[in-house]
């Protein structure tokens, strides 16, 4: 549907269930069965009870509990698997790019919180309770998009951290002691300040992006990646920008990327 729009979050469920939200419209996580066709949607505009302002990221955990974060309001609405809503409390949760959450009940963010320390643990009560993730810590406004991180959990003490820039992973413990640290040299991604498209050369491919990490239950370490198709300029055409404004854009992003 064009509704959906591309997919900010993605999870499924245990019974095969998919759910998925999109940083544009309303608010809400769409809900489809295992098939991929349309049930139903979650949430609304608001700031009551399953009410929300911006949901930047959603978790599914143990017993297919659904925990929505909306970074406007600073809230974590937790729901049931039938989507009855559980409670709704204060995170230190704001703009964030990334959020997992960990076997105790703490949360490992990746958010901008000007301190030039792109990592962040909140514990129990939603209180931050340290920052880290960078050796020689540094925040410039306009560089801000250079401390987004893509992050995996590896364990309960330490996460996997990628920037979006360059390939490169790092191993942090929870005290910022970095203990790891892999790069892939290849041509195909080399690192840059800008990702996506290049403001300097607007005529050019766009720049690669690193766009997630996961973990899986074999301790492997999944990275994806977007880097431009080779027929990008086939997935470039009209869209509708600002004031439903006709610009130039990515018309179709199967073909762009």
């Amino acid at each position: 549907s064009s509704a959906v729009g591309e997919p900010l979050t993605l999870a499924r469920m245990s019974d095969g269930r998919i759910l998925l939200n999109t940083m544009a419209g309303e608010p809400s996580i769409g809900v489809f069965d295992s098939t991929g066709a349309f049930m139903r949607r979650i949430g609304r505009r608001g700031g009551g009870p399953g009410e929300f302002v911006t949901i930047g990221r959603f978790r599914v955990t143990g017993k297919d509990t659904l925990r929505i974060f909306d970074i406007s309001a600073s809230r974590m609405t937790v729901l049931m698997s039938s989507f009855a809503l559980v409670e709704t409390r204060q995170v230190d949760v704001t703009r964030t790019g990334d959020l997992e959450m960990l076997a105790d009940g703490r949360i490992v963010t990746a958010q901008i919180a000007g301190s030039g320390l792109p990592l962040h643990v909140i514990g129990k009560d939603g209180k931050m309770e340290r920052s880290f993730g960078a050796e020689n810590p540094k925040y410039r406004r306009e560089d801000a998009h250079l401390l987004w991180r893509s992050i995996a959990p590896a364990g309960n003490d330490r996460v996997w951290a990628a920037p979006v820039t360059k390939y490169v992973l790092e191993l942090w413990t929870f005290s910022g002691q970095k203990i790891r640290e892999l790069e892939r040299n290849v041509s195909w991604f080399k690192p840059q300040k800008q990702s996506r498209l290049n403001r300097d050369k607007p005529n050019a491919p766009p720049n690669p992006s690193l766009v997630d990490l996961r973990m899986d239950s074999a301790g492997k370490l999944w990275v994806i990646v977007h880097v431009a198709d080779e027929k990008w300029t086939s997935g470039l055409g009209t869209v509708r920008g600002m004031y439903n404004q006709q610009v130039r854009g990515i018309a179709d992003t199967n073909n762009y990327w």
